[in-house]
């Protein structure tokens, strides 16, 4: 029971020592999603419905009109490699606040003087980075099964669910390996930035092109192979529309046409499970041994 106390107040300091950042992020990121979502609601013609999947409209001289959906939008920013990127920054600003800052200055012994392990410190810190990520990440899960429960397909909702879910579990993969790199940078903040800005540079490039390429296939097929390299390994159900009709409204001046939403394929889904399971585990284990054998003193 001691020792449950002692691992809470070194979250509750960090916590209390940092809220004014918490709110400031917490309320960017809600203030991101609520522009994005209704950039969808906004741009959707009169009398038409805005949807989770992708739509399209015919109207009465056959012209064929297309408009964002939240799938579409969700894809390349909020459920994507972009709003991933966004967090992790955040992310980044933490680990800076609450292991380089206290290392530097020395408040780190603090910690160390107490009774507890290095071992239960690095873990409670990690905890720590993994509760912030919770806390920034509650404003954009809210704000898109909000809209996407008010969608005319909201049959789909649980396919939002289940990619939100999916990027959850990145982000806690992406904060072990990125906690691990700061240890093994050894508080250079220049090599840090460097390593890190080269994997944000892998996120964002190759999952960028590959949602060109399923977006439009026919135009953009030199970027299929990216998906390889790119988020789409380790969180294989993004909101991609098919070709199947799932619904259609007829007005007096038009036709909307309703896509359906492809099923997440089991075998990618546990292959990506098992990958951030892997980095997850080697990155934290790797993390722990590094700092139970550094020297503060020295730092």
């Amino acid at each position: 029971m001691q020792l449950k106390n002692k691992l809470w107040n070194i979250i509750y300091f960090n916590l209390k020592r940092n809220y004014k950042y918490l709110i400031f992020f917490g309320i960017s990121v809600l203030v991101i999603s609520l522009i994005v979502s209704f950039s969808v609601t906004s741009s959707v013609p009169k009398n038409a419905k805005f949807t989770i999947a992708n739509s399209e409209i015919r109207m009465e001289d056959s012209s064929v009109l297309g408009f964002q959906s939240l799938s579409g939008i969700y894809n390349l920013i909020l459920l994507g490699p972009i709003m991933i990127c966004l967090i992790l920054l955040i992310n980044i600003f933490f680990i800076n606040k609450i292991f380089t800052s206290e290392i530097k200055s020395g408040e780190i012994s603090f910690w160390l003087s107490s009774s507890l392990k290095r071992s239960h410190i690095y873990i409670i810190k990690l905890l720590t980075i993994n509760l912030v990520t919770t806390l920034m990440f509650l404003p954009l899960f809210v704000c898109v099964i909000i809209f996407g429960s008010f969608a005319y397909d909201s049959n789909n909702l649980d396919k939002i669910v289940f990619t939100v879910l999916e990027m959850f579990l990145v982000l806690l993969t992406f904060n072990s390996l990125i906690i691990f790199i700061n240890q093994l940078c050894k508080e250079n903040g220049i090599l840090f930035a460097c390593l890190v800005g080269v994997i944000m540079l892998l996120l964002l490039i190759p999952s960028f092109t590959y949602n060109i390429y399923k977006t439009n296939p026919n135009d953009w097929k030199m970027f299929q192979y990216n998906r390889f390299f790119s988020l789409e390994l380790i969180a294989p159900s993004f909101l991609y529309s098919n070709d199947l009709i799932s619904d259609t409204i007829q007005t007096d001046t038009f036709k909307q046409t309703i896509f359906s939403l492809d099923k997440p394929k089991l075998n990618s889904v546990l292959i990506g499970v098992g990958i951030n399971l892997i980095i997850w585990g080697f990155s934290t284990i790797l993390g722990l041994v590094i700092w139970s054998k550094k020297d503060f003193a020295k730092l």
